[in-house]
């Protein structure tokens, strides 16, 4: 399916629009963090009680980024972004 949040796709409807609330399950997947979009619609997703799973793509990249700038470890990034997960409502 098209992104959400885009001119064609606003997020406001993508839910409606795409038939989301009938499928079996949804995969969110984003890179570098999740957006307000992102977050809206694992919202949605779950007030109509359907499966999702959110995938946070790139990973590596924010690994070696944050190596080469701001000199921060492996364990360091990957604690960072799991958080931001859980923030977000994703446990596991």
């Amino acid at each position: 399916l098209p992104g959400a949040g885009t001119p064609g796709f606003p997020k406001e409807n993508y839910l409606r629009d795409m038939g989301l609330r009938h499928f079996d399950s949804v995969l969110i997947v984003t890179a570098n963090r999740f957006t307000s979009t992102e977050v809206m619609l694992r919202e949605e997703l779950e007030r109509y009680t359907v499966p999702y799973f959110m995938v946070r793509t790139k990973i590596d990249l924010d690994i070696w980024n944050n190596k080469e700038d701001n000199k921060l470890e492996e364990a360091v990034t990957l604690k960072s972004i799991r958080n931001e997960l859980v923030q977000h409502g994703v446990s596991q």
